[in-house]
């Protein structure tokens, strides 16, 4: 972590939250990650003991710059707090583990119509556009 501290900083400039940490959710934890400014909340599965899960600590630390200090005004453009956090997740990996782990690493969850196939067939057609309705949805 405090590698892939210095690369963030030296590609996006100063960590302005003072102290970064990371604690292990418990197992009910239902998200990869959540970050917080200072805090990332992390699925216990991220501790696979050869650090090969590494990738889901830079998107949560890369949130400091992309969603922290500068974010969406509304829900309706979220997608530009994750669009730009997963790009500078994918330059923190680049710079942490080498061009080629970032191409793979980029390329293997992204079945851009299988994710919408799979949404659609379980009936969250809302879900598949680029701007999300979310008029009368509790968002957790």
């Amino acid at each position: 972590m405090e590698r892939m501290l210095r690369i963030c900083q030296k590609l996006y400039g100063d960590y302005r939250w003072g102290r970064y940490d990371v604690m292990r959710a418990p197992r009910s934890f239902p998200f990869g990650g959540m970050e917080n400014p200072r805090l990332t909340f992390a699925t216990p599965t991220i501790l696979a003991g050869d650090r090969s899960l590494t990738a889901l600590v830079a998107h949560e630390l890369a949130h400091s710059w992309s969603g922290n200090l500068v974010t969406n005004a509304t829900w309706n453009d979220f997608w530009l707090n994750e669009g730009f956090t997963v790009y500078f997740e994918n330059r923190i990996c680049e710079a942490v583990y080498g061009e080629d782990y970032a191409h793979a690493a980029a390329a293997w969850p992204w079945d851009l119509k299988g994710v919408i196939d799979k949404l659609e067939a379980k009936g969250h057609h809302a879900d598949t556009h680029l701007r999300l309705h979310l008029e009368g949805r509790d968002p957790r």
